[in-house]
């Protein structure tokens, strides 16, 4: 498999948990925020890593966003405004997944949402043009 067919492929796990994640806060009733939240996570991470995998640098097994983010900004100055939502998004990797480790809010979890949307945006604007622009 070549470097940019792995890349799409993260990508596209990154687009997927966001679908996911859109679907169990909108659709669901009750709102399922835990899992919504978890996915948030999820999708940034695959996001960041796919960004990395683009550069042809090898990411570390990390849940870690802000440890990610940092990597990418060594790329792409662009990332520095998303440290802080990465900051946000980290704890939903563990925390969220367990009984008692966390109150999420719906307020909360439609930020997450946010935040996670904005950074796979951002990373799908930085891959894309690069994409097309090989295969031309």
């Amino acid at each position: 498999m070549s470097d940019r067919e792995e890349v799409s492929r993260w990508m596209s796990r990154a687009h997927n948990d966001i679908i996911v994640a859109r679907h169990s806060f909108d659709d669901l009733c009750p709102k399922q925020l835990e899992i919504c939240c978890y996915l948030c996570q999820q999708a940034a991470e695959k996001a960041l890593k796919a960004f990395l995998l683009f550069k042809e640098y090898e990411f570390p097994w990390t849940h870690d966003l802000v440890k990610l983010c940092q990597l990418c900004m060594d790329f792409d100055n662009g990332f520095d405004g998303l440290l802080n939502d990465c900051s946000d998004l980290t704890p939903y990797a563990t925390q969220a997944r367990y009984p008692n480790k966390i109150e999420i809010e719906e307020t909360e979890t439609a930020a997450a949402l946010s935040k996670a949307e904005k950074l796979v945006g951002m990373v799908t604007g930085l891959i894309c043009p690069a994409e097309e622009s090989i295969s031309q």
